[in-house]
């Protein structure tokens, strides 16, 4: 059977013979591009919204489909890479196991990579390519949504129990409050 077919025909249950691409909206320019040695692995499949650009796509954030985090410089070297978080599974998804989104600040220098029981924060990654970045594993209790500010100052996680709570780059908590509601979703202003 040809791939990416499975079993009597029926799609594949996750994504094959992919590549993730960066190119330039204006002239249509490849910049980069990023394919796994194995066609029939999913390795660097960004799906909507596991995949972020800080403002001059110096620098991309992405989540592929088997839960690792990735910063890719522009030129196309990934600079960082964590372990699947968590581990993947092969059951019908559209994304990463347990993903939640992928964030990264406007000048680069946070990116958040959201899952349900953990947040993990990529800080100083323009550093990165001197080996200086680092990423740092939060726990959280069923997150929902998240955001980077602007600044990357802050990664702001929001859980399904309706408290909302920003961390600094370092993982450390800054503030919290509860919404008194559930499972809110948050965007980052300025």
């Amino acid at each position: 059977r040809p791939k990416p077919f499975g079993n009597m025909n029926m799609r594949a249950i996750r994504p094959m013979g992919n590549e993730s691409v960066l190119a330039d909206a204006a002239t249509g320019a490849r910049l980069w591009s990023l394919r796994g040695k194995d066609s029939a692995a999913s390795t660097y499949a960004g799906h909507p919204g596991f995949v972020a650009l800080s403002r001059d796509a110096a620098l991309t954030a992405l989540t592929d489909w088997n839960g690792v985090a990735y910063l890719v410089a522009k030129s196309g070297k990934i600079v960082a890479q964590s372990d699947s978080l968590p581990p993947a599974d092969s059951r019908g998804r559209n994304g990463p196991t347990a993903g939640v989104g992928t964030w990264i600040s406007d000048d680069g220098s946070l990116a958040a990579f959201g899952f349900s029981s953990v947040l993990l924060l990529a800080s100083e990654p323009r550093a990165s390519a001197s080996g200086a970045a680092k990423f740092v594993r939060v726990p959280v209790a069923t997150m929902v949504s998240g955001c980077v500010s602007g600044d990357g100052t802050l990664a702001v996680a929001a859980l399904e129990s309706g408290d909302v709570t920003a961390f600094a780059p370092d993982g450390k908590a800054k503030w919290t409050f509860a919404t008194k509601s559930v499972g809110p979703f948050v965007a980052a202003v300025g």
